[in-house]
């Protein structure tokens, strides 16, 4: 995928023009006078399945994308920011639950090059059930769900892929899963290097 042409160097202010570098795979923004080149990884965002007496953490979005369905708490990780510090801010932000960053312990990694983005997901467990407030326009209403209460046509288009059912006994648990994603698969490891096809299926 070709990195979106920009007009202007971002370091001089010159004109920048798309061009292949000697060597190189892809087209790239380059600056027409001081030759900087701007390379345009994917963007990084962090989720948190944060859990409380068997009982999940979900808010509703109120702003694009997705706006009006059920997602866990989330968004971008910020320049010199750690992925922990980004999970715990975005938490705080979007429902008002402040936790300690030693509550995160890794659950998986999705990498989407169809949208130039990779997701890192954790898993917290909390003793209690704690007070919410969410925090409008960007949330509209933030609770504690149980896994029936669930309404799976509400959900976020990105938990599509995930198995609910296994993200909660992963929360009610003490076992260590790990998802694992790209465009063309996901699967669980757990139990050390046991694998779990989660989709496409494999015998």
């Amino acid at each position: 995928m070709n990195a979106e042409p920009e007009r202007f160097c971002s370091k001089c202010g010159a004109p920048a023009e798309m061009r292949r570098l000697e060597n190189d795979h892809v087209d790239r923004c380059v600056c027409t006078r001081c030759g900087f080149v701007r390379y345009q990884g994917p963007q990084l965002l962090v989720l948190t399945a944060v859990f409380a007496e068997g009982r999940m953490l979900m808010m509703r979005r109120g702003q694009d994308p997705y706006a009006g369905m059920l997602s866990v708490p989330g968004g971008y990780v910020e320049a010199h920011e750690s992925l922990e510090a980004a999970a715990v801010r975005e938490i705080e932000e979007e429902v008002g639950l402040v936790l300690d960053r030693a509550t995160l312990i890794p659950f998986g990694m999705l990498s989407l090059p169809s949208m130039n983005q990779v997701h890192v997901v954790f898993i917290a467990k909390i003793e209690k059930r704690l007070p919410l407030r969410p925090s409008p326009p960007e949330v509209l209403e933030a609770g504690w769900y149980e896994r029936s209460e669930v309404p799976e046509h509400e959900l976020w288009t990105p938990a599509h892929d995930f198995d609910i059912d296994l993200i909660f006994d992963r929360g009610s648990s003490d076992r260590f899963d790990f998802y694992q994603r790209t465009d063309e698969s996901m699967r669980m490891i757990s139990e050390g290097t046991r694998i779990r096809h989660i989709w496409p299926a494999q015998d």
